[in-house]
């Protein structure tokens, strides 16, 4: 019979609270104050497309392709989720280890860069979408991007399972 581990269950609630605060204050931002999430996702989408961008108060607008990249685009929910995500399956090392916070920050880090390219490729997939016009099995464009979202999102989630996975069991074999 399995015993109730406490200290996991205090890592749980420290995560749980952590993904709660940083959602509340994500949450109070608004559009100019995302611009560290949507300039880069907006120069991706402008290197790969080669369609110039426009910034405005209200975001980041491509007119040739007729979209806009605004407060609702940039990601950051995906970043808590994922670096909450990626805490939980670290949560070994964060008990193990008392360098705890300077791996909690790195993991913080590492979820911007890993938001931006789930932006981008959300960005640029719906745009493709958009040409083979999915409508008549998917619905409306915002539902097929909404799908193609959740899809991006799910993969890398897990994406990171696998290699945070592999590592941790090439590391214990190793030990």
């Amino acid at each position: 019979m399995d015993r109730f581990d406490r200290s996991s269950f205090l890592t749980f609630l420290g995560i749980g609270a952590g993904i709660l605060l940083l959602r509340f204050a994500y949450d109070q931002l608004d559009t100019r104050e995302l611009m560290w999430l949507l300039a880069p996702s907006a120069w991706g989408v402008q290197m790969a497309t080669g369609v110039r961008q426009v910034i405005a108060d209200a975001g980041i607008t491509f007119p040739e392709l007729g979209i806009m990249l605004d407060r609702s685009c940039a990601g950051g929910h995906f970043a808590i989720v994922f670096a909450g995500f990626v805490l939980w399956l670290l949560r070994q090392r964060l008990r193990a280890d008392g360098r705890g916070l300077l791996l909690v920050c790195g993991v913080l880090v590492v979820a911007v860069p890993v938001t931006i390219l789930a932006n981008v490729w959300r960005v640029l997939l719906s745009l493709f979408a958009e040409r083979i016009d999915p409508s008549h099995f998917i619905g409306s464009t915002v539902t097929m991007h909404l799908v193609i979202g959740a899809v991006i999102q799910l993969g890398l989630l897990s994406l990171a399972h696998v290699i945070l996975r592999h590592r941790t069991q090439r590391s214990i074999r190793t030990a």
